[in-house]
This record gives structure tokens, C-alpha cells and sequence, in this order.
């Protein structure tokens, strides 16, 4: 009965964390980015997901809005435009109610977050997470903008969630839904295709009590899995362009626009700049060919200035941590339609929770809990800084890291302080009175 009664307090607190993450991102949307232009990779989601809807397939938006011309689209996986196409399928098409339901997906992280830091480290360390994951900018700022970082949160936080599962107690099963919840998240966005490598080789090296065998057939059925979900994807990529498609062609574009001058030495160092790429002609053909023109246009421009490689990889790891240009990044995220004071927020989170979550995961490391599996975001998203550039939307799934570590230092912190508290001690009697009472005995 006991067990029970704390069971349902635990879901009750978790359900009121909840609330409170449906009203900060409802009133979000409503109050600050209801009349937003619908542009950029907003405009792209919202837009391939309406069409395909309508019966168009995997197209490029712009050009079939503009003028009805029909280019086949490789540049991204189609996990959010699926999850955006299913309301117009059903009749809501408008932008806005859209993005109330990818608040919704932002509330479910919470939950999801809330069970994750439970199934780590218990009850307050999970409360605590679901806590800053519905108040922390970072987490709910994609949600009313319409940006598929909210979808990877939730699929990122599910694979961390059953990965931890499977740590504690390993099954067929356990591996088989793990490989299935990085399917549907490389699908969303690709970085978690490696979130998911690292994920598999982590657990199965620290399955509990398993023999090297069963732990290989485990890790093989990760993998499988993962690949049965993206593969119709994959094949309908390498069936339809000229060149090889996986998962998209987002990272070619990505890299010519941020190997060039402006990129290496200007205002945008570590960043992109759109000119490094328009300032070029790409060939004739699909968008597949196009993107082997801009991959060995980055590839080039890298070859060229090996000697200044270091340093500009140097400067996106930093921007990607907050480190190098802090305050011009806030400038920058505007360029992404984040308001200035939403950034600004964030950041001072930022800089609170990193520190904590990094005495968080000592504090696990020491409790002989594995914390691969927690840096499994933070190498992938550094790893993408090292070949992109560094950005505050592309921290995303490192930001569930921050949120479990910071709750776990926190709650350590709070049982440290309650411990130290003395209990009252009743004074001894004075030494007269002392020695009335022993000459009474």
C-alpha cells in the first residue's frame, strides 16, 4: 500500500511539472511567436509535411509554391514533417495549432525526462529533471517555432530512458525497442543515428551479468532494428537520385556554408554564412548531385587552410558550449527566430546547470553508474560542431544531459545539507547539581 501510495505521489508531482510546461509553451505561443513569419527550416517542416499530406510526396516546398515545379527533396530525414503531415491529413492545417501540438511533444519530453532521471538516480532526481526540462528556454523555445529539435529531444530523451532500462536489467526486447527509438530519432535528425552507435556499444559493454555472446547478439539487434526503421527512407533516397542519399543530403549544404573565408577569419567565424555557398554555381542536376558539388567545394576550402583548421574547430566547439563569442551568439540566434531575452534567459541557464551537471555525472560515476549512455548527446553534438559549426539549436539533445546531471548535484546537494542538521542534545547538568544528584545516589 505504501508502495502504491508513493507511486501515484510520484506521478502526481510529475503530472503538476507537467501542467506547468503546458503553460510556459502555451503561453510562449500565443504571446510571443503566434504572428511569427513562417520562413527558413520552419517554413520547410510546416510546408513538406502540408504537401505531403495533400499527396505530393517528399518534395522541395518552395519551388512547388512558387511556381508548381516538383524537385524530388533529400536535404531532410522525414521524421517531423511525418508527425506535422498527419494533423493536415486529419484537417489541421493551420501553422499555429501545429505548433500547439509540437508543444505537446515538449510536455511529453517532461514526462519522459521525469522517468529518465527516476530510472538513474530516483524520485527527487527524476522531479527535479522534469523541473528544468518545463522550465529551461532551451528545451521549450523549439517548441513554438516550429523546429524538429523538439521531436529529437523527446525521441533522444526515450533512447536515454530504454537505455538505462536495458542497463539495469538486459532482454531481446529491451535491445529491440532501443534500436527502434534511435530509428525514429535519426529519422527526426540525423546526429542521432551516432547517439545511437554510442548508445549500443555503451549499454552492451555494461550489461549486467551477461555473457560477451549474448551481449554481441544484443548490440547486432540494436542496430538491426535501427536500420529496419529508416531503411524504406534510405531505399526511397537511392532509388530516386543520381547519386547515393542515406538519411539526407543537409550536411553537404552545411559544410560549403561554413568553409570559407567569412567563416574562418570574419564577423561569422565558426558560424555559417549563406554566401559561402550562393556565391557559387552548383552543376546541372538533382539535389543529390548538387550536394557532392557543395561537399567537395567544403572539402577544398578545408584542403586549402589545413593551417587554420585547428584553430576555427577550436572556436565551434566553444561557440557550441557557450564559450567563444558568447554574447554575439545571442545576436546570432536571431537569425534562427529566437527572441534576444529568450537567448539571453537560456544562456544564464546554461551557465548554471553545465557546472552542476558536471558534478552531477562524478556523483554517478562515483555511485558505479554508468554515464556513457548521458554522454552520448554531448559527444555527438561536439562531434557535429567539429564538422558543421557551433550553435545553440544544434546542442539540443546535449541539453537532457545538463538537465539529469544539474538534478542529480542538486538533490545530492540538498540530502548533504538536511544530513548535517544536529539533533538538539539535552545539556548536562552543572557541576554542583551533578554532584547533589551523585551524593543522593
Amino acid at each position: 500500500m505504501i508502495t502504491w501510495w508513493k507511486a501515484r505521489r510520484f506521478r502526481t508531482q510529475l503530472a503538476l511539472i507537467m501542467a506547468l510546461g503546458l503553460v510556459i509553451r502555451v503561453l510562449y505561443l500565443m504571446f510571443v511567436t503566434r504572428d511569427d513569419r513562417l520562413w527558413g527550416d520552419a517554413y520547410a517542416y510546416y510546408w513538406s509535411g502540408r504537401l505531403l499530406a495533400e499527396g505530393h510526396g517528399f518534395i522541395q516546398p518552395l519551388p512547388w509554391n512558387a511556381h508548381h515545379i516538383r524537385i524530388e527533396s533529400p536535404d531532410r530525414p522525414p521524421g517531423y514533417f511525418l508527425f506535422l503531415a498527419f494533423w493536415s491529413l486529419i484537417g489541421i492545417k493551420s501553422w499555429l495549432a501545429q505548433r500547439f501540438f509540437s508543444a505537446l511533444l515538449g510536455v511529453a519530453t517532461i514526462a519522459v525526462v521525469g522517468l529518465l532521471g527516476k530510472e538513474i538516480s530516483g524520485k527527487r532526481v527524476g522531479l527535479v529533471a522534469a523541473f528544468i526540462a518545463a522550465v529551461y528556454p532551451n528545451f521549450w523555445l523549439h517548441d513554438g517555432m516550429g523546429m524538429s529539435e523538439t521531436q529529437t529531444i523527446l525521441t533522444v530523451a526515450l533512447c536515454l530512458l530504454l537505455a538505462y532500462r536495458y542497463w539495469k536489467q538486459p532482454s531481446w526486447q529491451r535491445a529491440a525497442w532501443l534500436g527502434v527509438s534511435g530509428g525514429v530519432g535519426a529519422l527526426t535528425h540525423p546526429d542521432t543515428a551516432l547517439i545511437l552507435a554510442l548508445l549500443g556499444v555503451s549499454v552492451v559493454i555494461l550489461a549486467k551479468g551477461e555473457a560477451w555472446k549474448r551481449r554481441l547478439g544484443h548490440f547486432a539487434l540494436v542496430g538491426a532494428a535501427g536500420v529496419l526503421v529508416i531503411s524504406p527512407w534510405v531505399v526511397r533516397n537511392l532509388v530516386t537520385f543520381d547519386e547515393p542519399v542515406y538519411l539526407s543530403t543537409g550536411l553537404d549544404i552545411t559544410m560549403a556554408v561554413t568553409n570559407c573565408d567569412e567563416t574562418y577569419n570574419g564577423y561569422f567565424r565558426a558560424f555559417w554564412y549563406m554566401p559561402c555557398a550562393t556565391n557559387h554555381t552548383p552543376p546541372e542536376g538533382d539535389l543529390s548531385v548538387q550536394a557532392v558539388y557543395w561537399r567537395h567545394l567544403a572539402l577544398d576550402y578545408m584542403s586549402a587552410h589545413k593551417g587554420e583548421l585547428p584553430g576555427v574547430i577550436a572556436a565551434r566547439v566553444g561557440r557550441m558550449w557557450g564559450l567563444y563569442r558568447p554574447v554575439q551568439q545571442v545576436k546570432l540566434n536571431i537569425l534562427e527566430g529566437h527572441r534576444t531575452w529568450i537567448s539571453w534567459t537560456g544562456l544564464g541557464f546554461f551557465y548554471v546547470l553545465t557546472p552542476s551537471a558536471i558534478a552531477g555525472l562524478v556523483l554517478l560515476r562515483r555511485r558505479r553508474v554508468p554515464i556513457l549512455p548521458l554522454l552520448a548527446p554531448v559527444l555527438t553534438v561536439t562531434f557535429s560542431a567539429i564538422i558543421t559549426f557551433g550553435n545553440t539549436r544544434y546542442r539540443a539533445a546535449a541539453e537532457l544531459t545538463l538537465a539529469i546531471g544539474a538534478a542529480i548535484a542538486f538533490v545530492a546537494l540538498v540530502e548533504h545539507l538536511q544530513s548535517r542538521r544536529v539533533t538538539p542534545v539535552e545539556a548536562p547538568p552543572p557541576e554542583d547539581d551533578r554532584a547533589l544528584a551523585d551524593a543522593a545516589v
